[in-house]
């Protein structure tokens, strides 16, 4: 059984020429296109922010790690010296 739109529109409708069917799915690949094109914009962004986020957090454990650096090169000093005043060599 038709349904009644489909018997109107071929009855009332003029059929659309092959070039105005590729115009109309090149607009609809065109559209889906940019879709994609704001989806990978809107990841790629988010991405960036979470990277910004490692690229700090990174840059906070440097810091702490070379601090921690310094406080054993001195710790390392002051045995060596206290070794020394009690006769202990150190290696």
């Amino acid at each position: 059984m038709k349904s009644v739109t489909n018997g109107l529109r071929k009855k009332y409708m003029p059929k659309k020429s092959i070039d105005e069917k590729l115009d109309d799915i090149a607009l609809m690949v065109g559209r889906g296109l940019q879709e994609v094109r704001e989806e990978v914009r809107a990841g790629s962004q988010a991405a960036a922010g979470r990277f910004d986020a490692i690229q700090q957090n990174l840059e906070r454990i440097e810091f702490h790690v070379s601090g921690q650096d310094r406080r054993m090169t001195v710790l390392e000093d002051r045995v060596r010296q206290l070794a020394t005043k009690v006769g202990l060599s150190f290696n």
